[in-house]
This record gives structure tokens, sequence and C-alpha cells, in this order.
């Protein structure tokens, strides 16, 4: 009798939990989103950090070669890297999403090409498939920010 009661109770808690949430209005949306990108700057051999490395943020959704003048602040296209070889890219992207689940960035073949005195180049894509999500955990949304770490090489 008293597991009859407590599932019953619990079937009741679950019900008014699934009611709650769905209750949250939902709304589809795209437009666009600032996206944040940390540069890790790395010796290969050594691990040792990279000051001073050149880091640019090539941003394939930009639908025409951009001058100086027109990047808009908060825009950073492109940092040298500070004495722990660290530095922060940040730039707008295509983004949409459904309000409940989180942010969808579309970056195409945008990437990160790091440049430094003595080492080889390297580029590395903003995302693999082209797309990022950032998912609500907890009904906040994540930040939209990715570290992408570089290690470069000696010739």
């Amino acid at each position: 009798h008293v597991k009859r009661h407590a599932s019953k109770i619990a079937a009741a808690i679950l019900c008014l939990a699934l009611a709650w949430l769905l209750s949250f209005p939902t709304s589809n949306w795209s437009g666009s989103a600032w996206l944040t990108i940390e540069a890790d700057v790395r010796d290969a051999a050594t691990g040792s950090a990279i000051a001073d490395a050149s880091a640019t943020l090539h941003n394939a959704t930009r639908t025409k070669k951009s001058s100086d003048a027109d990047i808009a602040s908060p825009s950073v296209l492109k940092i040298k890297t500070d004495s722990r070889g660290r530095g922060t890219l940040r730039d707008n992207f295509p983004a949409g999403g459904h309000s409940p689940t989180g942010t969808g960035f579309s970056v195409g073949n945008s990437s990160v090409i790091v440049e430094a005195s003595g080492y080889l180049p390297v580029e590395v894509p903003v995302a693999n498939s082209g797309n990022l999500v950032f998912r609500r955990v907890f009904f906040r949304e994540q930040a939209h920010l990715i570290k992408l770490r570089f290690e470069l090489r000696r010739p």
C-alpha cells in the first residue's frame, strides 16, 4: 500500500515537472551572434607558450572582403599572444536557435591562422563540421566561446 502511494506521488511530481518545462515559451530565431575564440599557442616540441605570435581569424561567412574600417567593435580579427601564449579573437557569425535548446552557429570554412617568428604557420578550422552548437544547461545558455590550441613546429 505504501509503495503504491509513493509511486503515485512520484508520477504526480513527474507530471508537474513536465508541465512546468513545457510552459516555457519557445521561439525559433535566426540572425547573428558573437563568437569568442580563445587561442592558446604552444611550441609543439616543448609545450612552452609562444609569446608575441600573430593569430588571425578568417571569417568565411563574411560576404565581402572587409577593410579594417568595415569591422565594427567588438570584432577582434587579429591579435598578438601574451606571455602565456594566449589571446582572444571575436567576431559576429550567422546564428540561430530554438530558445529552450540553445544556439547554433554557421561558421562555414572559417579558420584561425597562427604565425610566429622561427615557426611554421598553422591553420585550424573554427569547427570541423562548419557548425557549432551551444546548448542550454538548466535553462542557462553556455557562453559562445571555443578554445583552440595551436602547436607550432620549427622548420
